[in-house]
């Protein structure tokens, strides 16, 4: 469960997950069937894609195709180890994958891409024009 906690200047913000709930939901997304039922409405083409709220890479991982550039952004230390445990098999298959241990809002300036996919971030669902504001500058396509 992600609990909100407000922050003075910017409003309501999640907090991190911790190690164990963490794991939880990697495994809740690795047993389900979303990842297959995503895939296909996504289309094909992610090439050079910003992927925030990355978690274990899942999705992520399915959608990067040979050559592609996925920069991943993932604040919580559990998700991004699972991310570190397919980084040799992304790269076999041509994908370069930069990992950016960090909050959406933490994301440093310069980082952007063509693409931008962010499929799970629920708890800021009640942020929905900063995070919009936030990132219409870090894609190219937009």
């Amino acid at each position: 469960m992600t609990v909100a906690t407000r922050s003075a200047s910017a409003g309501v913000r999640p907090s991190r997950w911790d190690d164990g709930q963490a794991r939880f939901y990697a495994a809740t997304i690795e047993s389900s069937d979303y990842v297959e039922r995503l895939t296909p409405l996504l289309g094909p083409g992610w090439g050079d894609f910003l992927d925030v709220g990355a978690g274990s890479g899942a999705l992520g991982g399915r959608l990067a195709n040979a050559g592609s550039r996925w920069q991943a952004v993932e604040p919580q230390p559990a998700m991004q180890a699972l991310l570190e445990q397919h980084r040799h098999v992304l790269a076999t298959r041509g994908v370069t994958l930069t990992l950016h241990p960090c909050t959406w809002q933490e994301l440093p300036a310069p980082v952007s891409a063509r693409q931008l996919l962010a499929a799970n971030l629920g708890a800021t669902h009640h942020e929905a024009g900063e995070f919009f504001d936030a990132m219409v500058g870090r894609w190219q396509d937009a």
